[in-house]
């Protein structure tokens, strides 16, 4: 399935750009985080294996998954 007809219960869209993957929260979502977007970055770590990292310019620290938080 093409990542912009990618939707869910608490996601709007997702779109891949430049490598990155870029989820905008729409549907269900909390009214709080419709319309703001998680982005997901890929980087290679010591083994041969993608490692995720995540970051938002507009998600509240408690919106964000556990894991992105600082």
């Amino acid at each position: 399935m093409p990542a912009n007809q990618i939707t869910g219960k608490y996601v709007g869209s997702v779109a891949v750009y430049e490598g990155q993957i870029v989820i905008t929260y729409g549907n269900q979502a909390h009214a709080a985080i419709t319309g703001q977007t998680l982005y997901l970055i890929p980087d290679a770590s010591a083994y041969p294996n993608v490692v995720w990292n995540c970051y938002s310019q507009d998600l509240a620290n408690k919106w964000l998954p556990a894991v992105c938080r600082n």
